[in-house]
């Protein structure tokens, strides 16, 4: 399913699962510090909040779309 996690100010500490079988929210992030994305996400990426996407990996693998 989908992984709403919207609020969430910073990625330090966060493990995510290799693969969503839906959407992921990330829109409260505004730093990629620390962010490791999953492989395979099934639906959308969400990271909206975002001042910058240097240094970041983007999955292997994103069935729609990626909304920044």
């Amino acid at each position: 399913g989908n992984l709403y996690l919207s609020r969430l100010k910073s990625a330090e500490g966060l493990i995510l699962p290799k693969n969503i079988e839906g959407t992921l929210y990330l829109s409260g992030l505004q730093s990629t510090e620390g962010l490791v994305l999953p492989e395979n996400i099934e639906g959308t990426l969400y990271l909206r909040g975002l001042q910058s996407t240097e240094g970041l990996v983007f999955p292997e693998n994103i069935r729609e779309k990626i909304v920044l």
